[in-house]
């Protein structure tokens, strides 16, 4: 136990505390830390929503009474949860809190468009941002957040119309609490007008507030309420709610109508209906998500049974506690020079739960300063089983303020290509968003600890390597080939660049008599099963359409379609396919396992199956496959470990094409962007000597360069007179194939993944993020010409290669 720790109060009994952690074992070994995001269902929860769902026939409410008093159970459960009843406020059940915003903006009754007015703080979710586009008033204007502190709402006197005014109870940013007592001074204009005499309005987006804090509606009494039910209880998702008040009550209007909420209705054109009289049974169109709302129960009283006595104010104090004590930890960390290696982006100093939630929001700096990149540290993350987020949370006012992004430097950002949820984390130097740490009423020390560990170890604990003057200052990524060239005049000016003898290993990674212009292809490597161990080839190859033949051609998916990568079963790599052209079999083997053959081509009229072979944005394609059938699913499921695993085989006529192509017509097989990865052995050299403490393998310098070369899963591995030099190319030619690059390889934590064992390390990301300032560039993608479905060309080891720069 550290110091810090012994300074931490535990809300919780032990006994409390180990009946949570048993409800969530699954997370036995995750830190999970996105609390904020989505909150994880409790295992009692779900045992007590299947047996009620086996246990008793739910009918649509419209037929059934026993469901319909369920649901209205659950309205009475919710109003009792916000110490408010129906004479005081209604429930009107939604899709989650954006659809509940999306509601009061379509159907609030501005009385005049001209003098009624919408107001919204500028740190709000995006959603509520979404408002201004079809809010019935042309006043509309928003409160910065230092003026809304300070009570100037800017609503003119001439603007006496019906007005709304839009803020959180919670910043889903950095979790500052927002004064409540501001729903009061708007509604009277700070006292100047009764509320029974007031057309001024609250609506308070609550979702991020309930999730975590105790919501007192007999205390704050805001017109309009928006909450999003998985945000308390993880399960189920889909589901929110719009509580209204009875004064707001009168201020929506809708038009629409849909089944059950109307009282009656003519189909003739006259348009004659009478709409139902309670506010929900007019709002709820068509069949209400009954199966869901009715498993709201369980989760009020799973937390309940686990947070006894006043659940929501305790899980508050537990989820605050926990995120002071995290901030405290990070705050105290320093590197030898004195720096401080953790930003913060709050408006509060953690010390009262009045103001401050409980999340955490920072960025990493560099020895020197610098801002490390949240992709960097989302990657690190995931390999360490860190569930975080990263990026401005749908919350551009609080980040724009935070980072002190300018509207012009944001425009300026767009246009250079960065769009919210990316992977450009900085750009000149400044971060484009940030990490967020947020607690729940499972997370516990351990994984506070995790996180304070994982920056401790990847960044302020090490002893790090001195950074070339070449790229000691913030370069944006759109000076990545100017960054390159500095890189590559420095460390030959400096005579550094030196390649080892490795006469003993495959690929012969060996050190070139003279730099000369010459460079050779020395090894292609094939990967027929996408994540799974290649087919090493030091003579030749055959290209087609869609690159090198059977490169990538099947995949591993789950039962639900989606491909199975070393991302989620680093064991993959384990299994080593084999193509015996001749037999026209493709053969797999995994350690201590017996061996299994497929065919290598099976008609099309077999069991042809369509799954989305990645959900990932970068090759989110869907895919028409071929299944290769029960022999091979079912070794698969015994190697691995994991059930309902099938193999698919990319058919033949399939039409994915090539990401960021210089063709847009130019095929591709299931690779995640390109024809081809091109891996230069100089520049991983290079990157292996910038690593400052990698562990050379059995001491031998040759097995440990093989072992990074690996890592970047290349198809064409060369070996150039100069490191990096391979960013500056625009095409190449090997013997009669001309290639054409595309752009240079994002790097992600696979290359984390030691191929020969399938254990996980920290680099060698840290190196080439710092190394890069934060872009984790590494091989460049190259597309070759398109050639017809039967056309082939031979590719061999012994072709030279043509650079065009």
């Amino acid at each position: 136990m550290n110091v810090r720790q012994k300074n931490y109060r535990s809300e919780y009994s032990t006994d409390e505390q180990n009946c949570i952690e048993h409800n969530f074992q699954r997370l036995k070994d995750i830190h999970y830390l996105d609390h904020a995001g989505a909150a994880q269902y409790a295992d009692q929860q779900m045992h007590q929503i299947y047996s009620n769902l086996i246990s008793n026939i739910h009918c649509n409410p419209h037929t059934s009474k026993f469901t319909g008093d369920l649901i209205d159970q659950v309205r009475y459960k919710i109003l009792k949860s916000f110490n408010t009843t129906s004479d005081e406020y209604s429930i009107i059940f939604t899709s989650g809190a954006t659809a509940s915003l999306k509601l009061v903006a379509e159907t609030f009754w501005f009385d005049n468009a001209s003098t009624s007015s919408f107001l919204y703080l500028r740190d709000n979710h995006t959603s509520v941002l979404g408002m201004r586009e079809i809010v019935k008033t042309k006043n509309i204007c928003y409160i910065e957040r230092d003026d809304f502190l300070c009570g100037k709402f800017h609503n003119s006197s001439q603007h006496n119309g019906n007005s709304l005014f839009v803020f959180p109870a919670q910043c889903n940013f950095n979790g500052f609490k927002y004064p409540l007592d501001a729903i009061h001074r708007f509604q009277t204009n700070s006292g100047s007008t009764s509320i029974e005499e007031s057309n001024r309005y609250v609506c308070l987006d609550a979702a991020a507030f309930v999730s975590t804090n105790y919501l007192d509606l007999n205390k704050w009494q805001p017109d309009f309420v928006c909450i999003s039910f998985y945000k308390i209880f993880g399960y189920p998702t889909g589901l929110g709610a719009l509580i209204v008040s009875k004064r707001g009550e009168q201020m929506l209007n809708k038009q629409y109508y849909g089944g059950g909420t109307v009282k009656i209705s003519l189909s003739n054109g006259s348009g004659w209906h009478r709409k139902r009289d309670m506010i929900h049974e007019r709002f709820e169109d068509g069949t209400l998500p009954y199966l869901s709302i009715v498993s709201l129960l369980f989760g009020f009283e799973t937390i309940e049974k686990l947070i006894p006595g006043q659940s929501m104010k305790r899980i508050s104090q537990h989820s605050f506690n926990l995120a002071k004590y995290l901030y405290e930890c990070l705050n105290e960390l320093r590197y030898s020079n004195g720096r401080n290696v953790i930003h913060f982006y709050h408006d509060t100093d953690f010390k009262s739960i009045d103001n401050q939630g409980g999340i955490v929001n920072f960025n990493v700096l560099h020895e020197d300063g610098r801002f490390v990149g949240f992709s960097q540290v989302a990657y690190m993350a995931q390999l360490h089983n860190i569930y975080l987020r990263t990026g401005c949370f749908c919350n551009p006012g609080a980040c724009q303020r935070k980072l002190r992004l300018s509207d012009e430097s944001l425009k300026a950002h767009f246009e250079a290509g960065h769009i919210c949820g990316d992977n450009n984390d900085l750009i000149d130097g400044i971060p484009t968003g940030s990490v967020r740490i947020s607690t729940g009423y499972m997370t516990t020390v351990k994984n506070i600890d995790a996180i304070v560990s994982l920056i401790k170890d990847c960044f302020c604990n090490k002893e790090r390597g001195k950074n070339l003057e070449s790229v000691s200052k913030s370069i944006s990524f759109q000076n990545f080939d100017l960054q390159l060239k500095q890189i590559m005049s420095n460390e030959t000016s400096k005579n550094q660049f030196k390649l080892t003898n490795n006469n003993n290993i495959k690929p012969k990674i060996q050190k070139r008599k003279s730099l000369t212009n010459a460079i050779k292809l020395h090894e292609i490597c094939v990967y027929p099963i996408k994540s799974c161990a290649p087919i090493r080839v030091d003579s030749t190859w055959m290209i087609n359409r869609r690159g090198l033949k059977y490169d990538r051609e099947w995949m591993i998916v789950r039962s639900t379609g989606i491909a199975l990568t070393q991302k989620s079963d680093t064991k993959l790599c384990l299994i080593q396919p084999t193509i015996n052209e001749s037999k026209n079999t493709l053969s797999l083997s995994f350690p201590y396992a017996k061996t299994v053959e497929i065919p290598l081509r099976r008609d099309v009229n077999d069991n042809r199956v369509i799954s989305s072979f990645c959900q990932s944005k970068v090759c989110a394609d869907r895919i028409d496959g071929i299944d290769c059938g029960e022999e091979v699913a079912k070794w698969l499921d015994d190697v691995l470990c994991i059930s309902g695993l099938r193999l698919i085989q990319q058919n033949l006529n399939d039409k994915r094409m090539a990401k960021n192509s210089v063709s847009t017509e130019q095929a591709i097989s299931l690779s995640n962007q390109a024809q081809f990865l091109l891996i230069n052995v100089a520049s991983v050299d290079w990157l292996t000597k910038k690593v400052d403490d990698w562990i050379e393998l059995d001491n031998v310098p040759e097995k440990l360069l093989q072992n990074t070369v690996d890592r970047f899963r290349a198809n064409l591995i060369i070996e150039s007179p100069l490191p990096l030099e391979e960013f500056e190319w625009k095409s190449i030619r090997i013997g009669s194939i001309k290639l054409t690059t595309t752009g240079p390889c994002m790097r992600c934590q696979m290359i984390c993944i030691d191929q020969s064992t399938g254990e996980k390390t920290t680099e060698p990301l840290q190196t080439i993020a710092r190394e890069f300032n934060g872009k984790m560039r590494f091989g460049i993608y190259l597309c070759g010409e398109q050639l017809s479905d039967d056309d082939e060309r031979v590719i061999s080891c012994d072709d030279y290669i043509e650079i065009n720069k």
